[in-house]
């Protein structure tokens, strides 16, 4: 009986794929090997199938292929073969080849030979050296080496704790941070054992899985509420890696066997003390009394570099020097913006306690990415250059060299503390709490942002993502998150830039707004008493009892909780393909709404009075509804009578409109239909962004020939932005 590879299933899926033949070149091409590999991999398979009387056909010039009922029999094949080979009958990608590469040098696994590794990972040698030549890439861009070794495979150059770096970054980068965020926060706090695996990969999870994150969790928060520390998200979930990789690595009898030098002033801290006594409580009989110290020094310093405002910080040998910094820091932006920032006791403070874990992590070189770097520079350019400057200042004083994007948070800071400064004291009607994993430089702004923008919302918490689960949210309002929260709760939820984009501003109006609506909303019992008081003056009633019920249920939505806009409908939830047309003709703007609202009508969401009423309002109030970039949107007042929806239309040749006495052409009419002032937020929402990043979209839209293409290319623009 012939054993088949992986690779072979593989060719067999994509032959199974293809209505017709399929060439050597594309399945390798496919798969990423050469086509003599593949032409091997097909001879192999075609005689694995025979056994099993399915005949693999091939068409000089065309390519492989199976007829329909050999095809059938395949397809069962490969069923069959899923189920009873499992993970370990999987055909490995090129990308996975690599990682499983990575994974074996990481786990100290890679002492097989070229011919060794060909046969473990199912390729030929030339394959193999080609993956491996892009794992010593990977390595490399993590400022890391592999070392060949002739005949024994590879192994990286570095210590222990270049060992926990790298797999570290592995992690980071090769986990579903939604998956994980929801395993951090369900795991050891539900009764539900089948929890999903926080990644799909078996080498994350053996590390994640098998260190009892639950208890590693819980020790951190303890430790931190105890030191007064706050560990912003992002840098909390990487140290609980780091722990987890720790755990695990000691277990497989990898601990740190001595301090280097640019560890040991943090083995003198009160710190290293007291996570020393912590790690003996649960790993003294795996670790000698001078590994313990080894693993508490290495883990205090890291600790130092993230934590923001612990009450030990005053003792740290970074301390002195942070402060200095500081003053010099605020000194100088009061010279050149003339603002006095040393007034603000809790920003020099924040500032001086991000700069003491700065200085750790530059001498560390722990890295510390600033994701919001890019969007920091374009918005505050000035305050960018201005921080630059000083920063240069500061390596050439105190021989303290800031990485560029430890600028970027100076930034955030002194914008912050910028807009403070012109901000008056807000008139506050709103709760809301803030869940953020940026750092206090990036809390600081957005808050400034909030108050600017809507003083009379307050922020009186902020949350860390293991804080959900026991907190009490009947006394807020509103949550703001910078990071995607995967489980639901109990008050509405709005996902923003910690810079507050012009989406932002968008969304958190829309929900203001209706909000203000459904307070505004009378109850369901007065409104059906209104509008049975109206029908009874026009029509007979055969059945009061049962109108009045049913009016109950339709205006029913009107008395529910306000919902978060990510609730409400979005712009693809109410525009099916048969409401979009493409190249309609129209001598005036009229007879194109007409016809751009026809999808509507033939659907019963709308009646003619509604097209009829929009007609009305542009002809007493000469409102054309455009918006933009040859976009009109007409509308009229909403009815429980109509359903929410929209149309589009193109017109084959554009309209000509004068507005305020400017020319304005017309390609694209879109035609809402409203039942009521509150679901259409999240449309109206999406349209401007759609508008606001792709000013030219209408005159595009309209250079689509068909339908068809029509709306493809609006849905390519929709994905690009949402």
């Amino acid at each position: 009986m012939i054993d088949i590879a992986q690779r072979c299933i593989q060719a067999l899926e994509l032959i199974c794929r293809h209505s017709g033949p399929v060439t050597a070149r594309s399945l390798a091409a496919a798969m990423n090997v050469s086509e003599r590999t593949a032409r091997y991999d097909l001879s192999l398979l075609s005689s694995w199938l025979l056994e099993r009387g399915v005949e693999l056909k091939s068409a000089p010039k065309k390519g492989f292929y199976l007829e329909e009922r050999q095809r059938e029999r395949a397809l069962a094949l490969l069923r069959d073969f899923g189920e009873s080979s499992g993970d370990a009958g999987r055909f490995l990608s090129a990308d996975e080849r690599v990682r499983m590469i990575v994974t074996d040098v990481l786990e100290e696994r890679s002492s097989w030979s070229f011919d060794e590794a060909a046969e473990h990972f199912g390729v030929s040698r030339t394959t193999f050296a080609r993956d491996l030549r892009q794992a010593e890439k990977w390595f490399a861009a993590h400022g890391a080496r592999l070392l060949r070794r002739q005949k024994r495979g590879v192994r990286l150059e570095g210590d222990e704790g270049e060992y926990r770096r790298l797999i570290v970054a592995f992690i980071q980068e090769n986990s579903d941070q939604k998956a994980l965020l929801t395993y951090f926060i369900t795991c050891g706090r539900t009764a539900e054992r089948r929890i999903p695996k926080p990644s799909s990969f078996a080498y994350i999870n053996r590390i994640l899985c098998g260190a009892d994150l639950p208890v590693i969790i819980d020790t951190v928060e303890r430790y931190n509420m105890e030191k007064g520390a706050a560990l912003f998200d992002e840098d909390l979930i990487a140290l609980i890696y780091y722990l987890a990789v720790m755990v695990t690595r000691v277990r497989d009898g990898h601990g740190l066997s001595a301090i280097s030098p640019q560890y040991q002033p943090y083995a003198e801290t009160a710190e290293c003390g007291e996570i020393e006594a912590i790690l003996a409580s649960c790993l003294s009989r795996m670790l000698s009394p001078d590994q313990l110290r080894c693993e508490a020094a290495y883990l205090s310093a890291r600790w130092l570099a993230i934590a923001e405002g612990p009450d030990s910080h005053a003792s740290t040998a970074n301390s002195k020097m942070a402060r200095r910094i500081s003053a010099y820091l605020f000194s100088r932006l009061q010279e050149e913006l003339g603002l006095d920032l040393t007034e603000t006791d809790d920003l020099f403070n924040a500032m001086k306690t991000h700069l003491q874990a700065a200085i750790t992590r530059m001498r560390l070189s722990i890295p510390s990415p600033n994701p919001l770097l890019e969007e920091t520079r374009r918005r505050f350019p000035e305050v960018f250059r201005l921080c630059s400057q000083i920063t240069e200042e500061i390596g050439a004083r105190f021989g303290v060299f800031l990485h560029e994007h430890e600028v970027g948070f100076l930034t955030m800071y002194t914008a912050g503390a910028i807009r403070r400064e012109r901000n008056h004291p807000p008139v506050e009607h709103i709760r809301a709490v803030l869940i953020c994993g940026y750092g206090v430089g990036t809390v600081s702004l957005l808050m400034s942002a909030l108050k600017q923008q809507f003083p009379h919302i307050a922020i009186v918490d902020r949350l860390s993502i293991f804080d959900l689960a026991g907190y009490d949210f009947s006394q807020v309002d509103l949550i703001f998150s910078t990071i995607d929260i995967p489980l639901p709760l109990s008050k509405p939820l709005l996902k923003v830039n910690p810079l507050l984009s012009r989406l932002d501003l968008r969304r958190i109006y829309a929900f203001l707004h209706s909000r203000q609506g459904m307070a505004a909303s009378t109850t369901p019992e007065f409104r059906v008493g209104e509008l049975l008081s109206v029908i009874s003056k026009h029509c007979d009633i055969r059945d009061a009892d049962q109108l009045a019920r049913e009016l109950k249920r339709a205006v029913s939505p009107y008395s529910g909780p306000p919902r978060a806009l990510t609730e409400l409908p979005s712009l693809l939830d109410v525009l099916p393909r048969r409401h979009i047309l493409a190249h309609i003709e129209a001598a005036s703007w009229d007879e194109a709404v007409w016809k751009a609202a026809q999808p509507l009508l033939d659907d019963g969401h709308t009646m003619r009075e509604y097209v009829e009423e929009i007609i009305e309002i542009k002809e007493q109030y000469g409102q054309y509804s455009v918006l933009c970039g040859g976009v009109c949107m007409p509308h009229a007042s909403p009815s429980i009578f109509y359903k929410l929806s929209l149309s589009l239309a193109t017109l084959k040749e554009p309209l000509e409109l004068v507005l305020d006495g400017q020319p304005v052409k017309i390609y694209v009419v879109m035609v809402l239909s409203l039942a009521d002032t509150i679901t259409q937020a999240k449309i109206l929402d999406e349209i401007f962004s759609l508008l606001d990043e792709f000013p030219h979209i209408g005159a595009e839209l309209q250079g689509a020939a068909t339908t068809e293409e029509l709306c493809r290319l609006f849905k390519k623009y929709y994905d690009r932005l949402f």
